[in-house]
């Protein structure tokens, strides 16, 4: 389902579809629930790759920008690769600590140019950093970038693809449960709703983290 399809499908058992309602009340609540969700870890990361072009002598990306999520960042950079370069150059390390990255480049100097041979996110996730910066020869290259997207991301004609179908109804109670509070005729089934979706939210925790399948340990006795 898409975020429009459970936003409506909402707004139907709670008997108001208008658009202030729509607008003022269920979309901020359908954002409210995934983070609550994700916060809870119930919800996988959902991935996204897309590819943005190398700049000569840039040193810093800005992340909203080379993943094209604006407004929103995205939660985290998974991986950079840069295809037409080739093993060993292709899959760009990312450094493991700031301490790394910074010894590279005292070792090199602010003048060294070529294929990037680290990245870090730098001073947060708003900002990736490389070194070196790319020469004039790869100045137009083409990156892939591998990204997790935020819950808020979601475009309302977008399916939540990070949702398995049998917990649709978790995001539905979830929602009703926070919109209720703001219809005078749903007032007094707050708490309900409440106890409804709790519940439904360990469920959900359940199948994700229960249902993987394990390795038996045989014992003596």
């Amino acid at each position: 389902m898409t975020r429009d399809e459970i936003i409506l499908q909402v707004g139907r058992d709670l008997g108001d579809t208008s658009t202030n309602f729509v607008t003022d009340v269920l979309n901020p609540a359908f954002d409210f629930v995934l983070l609550d969700l994700a916060q809870a870890e119930c919800i996988r990361p959902l991935r996204r790759t897309t590819v943005f072009a190398i700049r000569a002598d840039a040193r810093d990306y800005e992340t909203r920008e080379i993943t094209g999520l604006t407004p929103h960042h995205p939660a985290e950079l998974v991986s950079l690769t840069v295809r037409s370069w080739g093993l060993p150059w292709a899959v760009v390390p990312r450094a493991a600590t700031d301490l790394q990255f910074e010894a590279l480049r005292l070792a090199e100097g602010e003048a060294a140019r070529g294929k990037w041979r680290l990245w870090r996110l730098y001073p947060n996730h708003r900002l990736l950093q490389v070194h070196p910066p790319a020469d004039a020869d790869n100045d137009g290259v083409e990156c892939e970038v591998l990204f997790t997207v935020p819950p808020l991301a979601i475009a309302p004609t977008d399916d939540v693809l990070d949702i398995e179908a049998e917990d649709v109804g978790v995001i539905l109670a979830g929602i009703k449960t926070h919109a209720a509070s703001f219809d005078q005729s749903q007032a007094g089934q707050v708490m309900g709703l409440v106890g409804i979706y709790e519940l439904a939210k360990r469920r959900m925790w359940g199948r994700r983290w229960n249902a993987r399948p394990g390795r038996i340990t045989p014992r003596d006795w």
